[in-house]
């Protein structure tokens, strides 16, 4: 977990600034105007598609750790035997 803690973090401020880039465009009339505005905005939602797919995939990874983890080590501490 503490090794992908810099990536957690810099995904999480991605997607942060993904989110402001998407705001400024809803509520900005000349933003919105022009081809180059609007590649930029695919973009932006491709990268925001990006970062959640690596959040998503991060946790299916530490569920599946924390799987393996209760199944090998559990038995170890099981104190119920007579």
């Amino acid at each position: 977990m503490i090794d992908n803690i810099p990536v957690i973090f810099c995904s999480s401020l991605s997607l942060i600034g993904q989110l402001l880039i998407v705001l400024l465009f809803m509520y900005s009339q000349k933003l919105r105007q022009g081809l180059i505005p609007r590649i930029i905005l695919y973009l932006t939602f491709s990268g925001i598609l990006q970062v959640l797919n690596l959040s998503i995939r991060l946790l299916a990874f530490y569920v599946r750790v924390l799987r393996i983890q209760n199944v090998l080590f559990l038995p170890l501490f099981d104190c119920t035997e007579d």
